[in-house]
């Protein structure tokens, strides 16, 4: 089962983006900023000037060149202000936006399962993946997954298992179908094991394949 929240993936990716964090990744990341704001101001200038809008008198040369330089003072001033300054935030955040986890809620189900002895086994679960992956195809898949790999461990038995030999029999079922559909989380929590027989109050009906909630 993939349990993991966020998925490895997303740690991994997250990791990746923090190494433009070094100190020389950021300076290239400004320089290269400073650079192309100074060919824009200077096509700018050489655009008015051809148009004739703007006279290339020393003054307004000075005036562009200045304004080509802004770049340059915020570069400095970056150096002293990093890790705080607006890239190496904005990369932060990025990195950080990667490594929260995926939102998730439970969709029960109840699944029974008859023993060797004709006992019935009720198994109540919660299984929790992205709300996005959420269907009426993933459902029944999820279903026959899941009752099959309960009736295959358990229809041989004749006592009620344990809860983590519940768990145990779907930890790669669930794996197999996460990776089928690539859900990059899918994991189940049991909430009850039971004898339907002994402990099933009257009111409850169960049809014979289990019921989602």
């Amino acid at each position: 089962m993939r349990r993991q929240n966020p998925p490895q993936a997303c740690i991994d990716r997250a990791r990746k983006i923090e190494k433009y964090l070094s100190p020389s990744s950021i300076a290239t990341i400004y320089g290269i900023a400073a650079i192309a704001y100074a060919v824009v101001v200077t096509l700018i200038f050489g655009l008015l000037v051809a148009a004739r809008m703007v006279t290339a008198t020393q003054t307004t040369v000075m005036v562009f060149a200045l304004a080509g330089l802004i770049p340059v003072v915020f570069l400095i001033l970056a150096v002293f202000l990093r890790p705080n300054d607006p890239v190496s935030l904005y990369i932060k955040s990025c990195a950080d936006t990667c490594r929260r986890p995926l939102p998730v809620s439970p969709d029960d189900c109840t699944f029974k399962v008859h023993l060797m002895d004709g006992e019935l086994l009720c198994v109540k679960l919660s299984f929790f993946y992205p709300s996005q992956d959420r269907s009426a195809d993933l459902k029944e898949r999820i279903y026959t997954v899941v009752h099959g790999a309960l009736s295959q461990d358990f229809s041989t038995r004749v006592i009620i298992p344990a809860y983590q030999e519940v768990e145990a029999a779907l930890n790669k079922p669930l794996a197999i179908l996460a990776e089928e559909r690539g859900i990059p989380v899918l994991y189940s929590e049991i909430r009850e094991v039971f004898n339907a027989r002994e402990e099933v109050p009257a009111q409850v009906t169960y049809i014979n394949t289990g019921t989602w909630s």
